[in-house]
């Protein structure tokens, strides 16, 4: 993927990442802006990503579903249950691998779920233009 496949409207998408490992962080911060999309925020507590979605409204939100104090589970009901959030596009980013966890999160209205251990941040982009692409 290069920058020329990446259109202005996906590059200028606001983009939340809920993520409490800095070192995945860094990755996906680093090829997000490789391919020119810029318009990142962080959350490492859920409670600070519900502060940020309702402030920032994003386009998208890429979740980690093991989160200090409070899970993405909790955190994808939350988003779901307001009208202002619910149609938020939310892609799993976790190492939870078991069907139930799968399956609870695909209840919930997500557009993807990515096991880190299975794929690369590079995958994590793509899917991401990907989602944007159906959305934006």
């Amino acid at each position: 993927m290069t920058k020329q496949n990446v259109s202005d409207k996906i590059k200028n998408a606001k983009i939340l990442i809920v993520e409490d490992d800095a070192m995945l962080v860094g990755f996906l911060r680093e090829k997000l802006e490789k391919e020119g999309m810029t318009n990142l925020e962080i959350a490492i507590y859920a409670e600070e990503a519900l502060e940020k979605i309702g402030k920032e409204k994003p386009d998208i939100i890429l979740l980690d579903l093991i989160l200090p104090k409070k899970d993405g589970f909790e955190l994808l009901e939350e988003i779901r249950d307001k009208p202002e959030t619910k149609d938020i596009p939310v892609i799993v980013v976790s190492n939870l691998t078991s069907t139930e966890d799968k399956q609870r999160a695909r209840e919930l209205g997500i557009e993807d779920f990515l096991v880190k251990s299975e794929c690369d941040p590079g995958e994590v982009v793509r899917k991401t233009v990907e989602v944007l692409q159906r959305h934006l």
